[in-house]
């Protein structure tokens, strides 16, 4: 469509299937109308390349990317594609479902956004891009632009619905050569030098994305070539927490900054590890958050204990919505071997952060064993594995912060570390 245009083209073109109504954006790269398939009722969006576009074989290429990508995906935080093709008269057309909200570009502004809001988007832009990295898919575009918020019926209680859009820049492998193209900005330091897409150059753009939804600035200020020179040199942006009137947990400087590091080695090394790093702070939060892990044997018997007590000192958090921590001595065994002694600071279902005097290699597997005492009086064996490190705070100590995930937890399991968190809320 060309963008100097904004009548609504004629209701039988794109072969007699969609009668278009109104234009509902448009920018450089085109249009978006909505429309409606005449065969089978039903309202869609439909993008266009914009006309001053049509000639070049990069947009043309990009446009047919977008199509292939995004139809093949199929997941509730990704926009769904549902045709593709070429008009005589119109040319390049994407056919898409009929999204109603805004994109958060819209709904930012100088001031950020609170905090639980913003935990709440980057989780579901997390799981999309969890979603796209198993099929071996790198967005290489994610920016406020291209998250869309959906606005959610009145009776929902969630009441932003992300859905990750625009898969122009997608690419299906890593290793591979390509050009560098993107949003600087939001751009890892080793895209600028002209390395492959990749899971943590994503991560990159959702830590900068993170950052900004909290700050309402991008990471680094300046000009676009004071912006590339910041993130060539390697610098890292002032602490979130240092720019926004809220005050923040300690951990979100911690995530934020460890996903903008400039060395891809030093952030997360999957999405799974970031997703475990987030809802640690979300359920500090007192946020509800979904495991990543999917349980092997959903449709086991459910396995009643005897009655426990766990030797626990609570400690009790400073704000009425957040989760009580929960201080737990634990012993970690690795093949059978005893491989260290800690204390946890913090304990759910879905997995441990824990104190240690000596670090664990990232992806290990480790057994925890947890002092539950039951008729028997002995320990509950968990197996986890270390999802995160975070270096001691303080220079003085030896101790180091761990992360670590039950892999697989048993009906057993769940129903202890359970009926702990309730015992330990109502302490």
């Amino acid at each position: 469509m060309d963008s100097t245009r904004n009548e609504t083209p004629s209701a039988v073109a794109l072969e007699g299937r969609y009668e278009l109504y109104e234009l509902l954006s448009q920018g450089g790269m085109g249009a978006v109308y909505r429309a409606r398939h005449r065969q089978l009722d039903r309202s869609v969006a439909i993008k266009f390349m914009s006309a001053e576009l049509r000639d070049d074989p990069e947009m043309r290429r990009r446009f047919s990317v977008e199509a292939r990508v995004a139809s093949s995906l199929a997941h509730p935080n990704i926009v769904t594609v549902t045709d593709f093709g070429i008009d005589a008269e119109l040319g390049y057309f994407l056919v898409m479902e009929l999204l109603t909200g805004q994109t958060l570009r819209a709904r930012l502004d100088d001031h950020g956004l609170r905090t639980r809001v913003a935990c709440d988007i980057i989780e579901q832009a997390a799981w999309a891009l969890r979603y796209i990295h198993s099929r071996d898919i790198f967005h290489c575009d994610l920016k406020p632009e291209n998250i869309f918020l959906v606005q959610s019926p009145e009776e929902s209680r969630r009441r932003n619905h992300v859905k990750l859009i625009d898969f122009g820049l997608a690419f299906r492998s890593a290793g591979q050569p390509v050009a560098v193209s993107g949003t600087p900005p939001y751009l890892a330091p080793e895209r600028l030098r002209g390395a492959p897409p990749s899971a943590q150059a994503d991560l990159y753009s959702l830590g900068a994305l993170f950052f900004e939804l909290l700050t309402g600035r991008t990471p680094f200020q300046g000009n676009l070539t004071e912006v590339i020179d910041q993130q060539l040199r390697g610098d890292l942006p002032p602490p979130p927490s240092s720019l926004t009137p809220e005050t923040l947990e300690t951990r979100t400087d911690e995530v934020i900054l460890r996903a903008l590091s400039p060395r891809p080695e030093d952030r997360p090394q999957s999405i799974e590890s970031f997703l475990f790093e987030l809802r640690t702070l979300m359920s500090m939060m007192g946020m509800r958050v979904r495991r990543v892990t999917r349980l092997s044997s959903r449709n086991s018997a459910k396995v009643r204990p005897p009655d426990i007590v766990l030797q626990q000192t609570p400690v009790h958090s400073k704000r009425a919505h957040q989760r009580v921590p929960l201080v737990v001595p634990v012993l970690l065994h690795q093949g059978g071997s005893f491989l260290a002694e800690g204390r946890t600071e913090n304990l759910s279902k879905g997995g441990a952060f824990i104190n240690l005097t000596a670090a664990l290699e990232l992806g290990a597997e480790v057994e925890v064993a947890l002092p539950i005492a039951g008729d028997r009086g002995d320990s509950l064996m968990a197996r986890a594995v270390v999802r995160w490190q975070r270096p001691a705070t303080d220079p003085s100590s030896s101790e180091i912060g761990c992360g670590l995930e039950w892999l697989d937890p048993s009906d057993t399991l769940r129903f202890c570390l359970g009926r702990v968190i309730e015992l330990a809320s109502h302490s």
